[in-house]
Parts: C-alpha cells; structure tokens; sequence
C-alpha cells in the first residue's frame, strides 16, 4: 500500500470526496487502530462542540471507533450516524486482500433532523449553550436513505480503486510510514548512547535528547524530569515542545502522570490525557491559539533500581501508543538513567 498522507495527490482525493459525496476526511489508522494521520481541521461545528467536553469526545471517539471495529471485522465499507447526528463512515485500507488500516469521517448531513431534544442532549454533554447548538443543527440538511445508499456505493467504490490509486502515487508507503519511523527510532537509540559517552553539560544532553526524541517518534513535544530525592519532587530539566517558561517548574511525587509514574516505577500510555484524573492540564501556544496536550507516553528512569527521573512523549491528538514507540521510549529511558548517575 502506497503512502498518501504526506503526497500532493492526496489532496486531490480528498477533494474528489468532498465534491462528489460532501465527504470529510478525519483520519487514517492502522489495523491495530494506531492512527497514522488525522485532520482535526476537517470537524464539522457542532463536533467540536462536543468534543471540547471530555465526556463529549469520549462519546465521539466510541462512535468513530464502533465504525472502525464493524469495517475491520467486515472488511467492508460502514455508514452509520455518530452521536452528533451526522453520517459516519469508516472505509478499510486493503492490500493483497488484507485489511491494512482504515480511513474514517463523516458528510455533513444528518439521518433523521436535529430534534430540540438531540441538541439539549449535546448541549448538556459539551456543556455549550442550546441556542447555538440548535443554530448549527439548522443548517445540516437531511440525507435520504436512498441518498445514503448514493454515498455508500461511492464509498465502497472508492475502497476499492484505492489500492490502484496508491499504486499511481508510487511513493513510500504507509506501513513504510511506520518502518521509517522504526528506523528513526533506532538511529536515534544510537545518537543518544554516543551522546552519553561524550556528554560534557548535563542539562544541554538531555536537551539534544528531548529533541532527538521528539524527532524521532514524530510526536509534538518530549520532556525529561529529573528527581530531587530530598524534596521528593521532579523538576523538569529539558523539554522540546513546552514553553520555555515551564523548564525548572516541579512535580511531587505522585502527581499528576509524571509523578504517578516516578511512584509506581511503571511505564504509563495514556490515549488521551483529558478523560485521565491523573493527568495535570498542559497548554500550550498563545490565547487565540491554545491547544492542549492529549495522549502522552511515559517511562521512568531507573538506575540501580531507583527511580531517578521520568521521560514522556506527548502529542496534541488523541492516539494509541504502539508497541514500536513503547519499546523505543523503554530502550532509551535506560540509556538516559546510566548517563545521569554515571
């Protein structure tokens, strides 16, 4: 299967999508359900409504991921409406007859109208105002059960010339996504163990390491934590992807993940941070454009079996962690804690 996230042809066929059946694009996963690419802009209103309220996104996402399981166990093309109102699709990624992944979104026109009870439903679980709920729901038109066969004919259709039009692309592939993110992982494996025998300033090796991590695994932002045993506090030392304001701030042990992580010794994946109790709210950017950390990914640093700090690896999209990334931040969570007590 042929990569199209990253070519110029893969916006040709998102807007073939859009023109011929209204379709939006939301994501690309994997057959484990990791997912490869999403596109957060493409959110109808009233989605992002909901899904700026915890318990809002944890009913979106199990309306997304229902489509999911149904067209990997079906191997076939699914239209069913998401808790929104609007009509949901999940089209499998198939190669050599094997389902490979998944593309998911949705058309902007709802099964039935937005009843005044539908819209106080999702005004209630985005904790927004009814009346522009109820505006929004206005302008989604209703799409017939014969227009909605339409779509699904297109759908499948498209599931099925995908694979030739991946062929065409002719570039790296989307598994070839993932092995090249392999291979980043394991050359940056190799640049922080040459960096640990060389390193002259603490703070600015484990600096070049957030950064090479952060490469690395792709991700928005990576952070180390050191421990003051005294205090019984981490205090972040490095970070490539939080303000520079936050270098130096501190964490009890216990604390939020990091502090949860650093007290239980134990790796922690979290798919997505704000439906987690544990987990302290970090924003970043400026206050028109804030945005929020949601999946993070975090090991401890063990030498001589004490804990001496705490790596994460966080990103602004919900996601899965996979096995690759658990085992690279595991590998390089050791390489980390010999360099600091050494």
């Amino acid at each position: 299967m042929q990569k199209l996230v990253f070519d110029p042809e893969w916006q040709n066929i998102q807007e073939m999508l859009r023109e011929s059946i209204n379709a939006r694009i939301l994501w690309i996963n994997t057959i484990s359900g990791d997912t490869i690419e999403s596109f957060d802009e493409n959110y109808h209103e009233i989605c992002n409504l909901i899904r700026g309220n915890p318990d809002g996104l944890r009913k979106c996402q199990s309306s997304h991921h229902a489509r999911f399981v149904d067209s990997r166990r079906s191997k076939r093309t699914v239209l069913s409406e998401c808790y929104c109102g609007l009509m949901g699709f999940t089209v499998p990624i198939v190669s050599e007859d094997q389902i490979i992944g998944a593309i998911g979104g949705y058309i902007p026109n709802s099964d039935f109208p937005i009843t005044v009870e539908k819209c106080a439903e999702i005004a209630v679980a985005s904790k927004a105002d009814i009346k522009e709920v109820m505006d929004l729901a206005k302008e989604i038109k209703h799409i017939s059960k014969a227009e909605q066969r339409q779509v699904l004919n297109q759908l499948s259709w498209f599931a099925e010339i995908l694979p030739s039009i991946m062929t065409l692309i002719n570039k790296a592939s989307l598994a070839g996504k993932i092995e090249k993110q392999s291979n980043a992982c394991l050359s940056c494996l190799n640049e922080v163990y040459d960096l640990s025998k060389s390193k002259d300033n603490m703070e600015d090796f484990l600096d070049a390491v957030s950064k090479k991590i952060r490469k690395a695994m792709s991700v928005d932002a990576s952070s180390i934590y050191i421990l003051d045993q005294e205090l019984d506090e981490l205090s972040l030392i490095a970070t490539d992807g939080f303000p520079d304001s936050t270098v130096g701030q501190r964490i009890k042990v216990g604390e939020g993940v990091v502090g949860h992580v650093a007290q239980t010794q134990t790796l922690l994946a979290v798919e997505d941070a704000t439906l987690d109790s544990r987990a302290i709210r970090i924003v970043t950017g400026t206050s028109s454009k804030r945005r929020t950390y949601r999946s993070v990914l975090l090991s401890p640093l063990i030498a001589n079996d004490k804990v001496v700090g705490v790596i994460d690896a966080r990103t602004f999209q919900s996601k899965s962690w996979g096995q690759n990334e658990i085992d690279f931040l595991t590998l390089i969570s050791k390489i980390i804690a010999d360099a600091i007590t050494l």
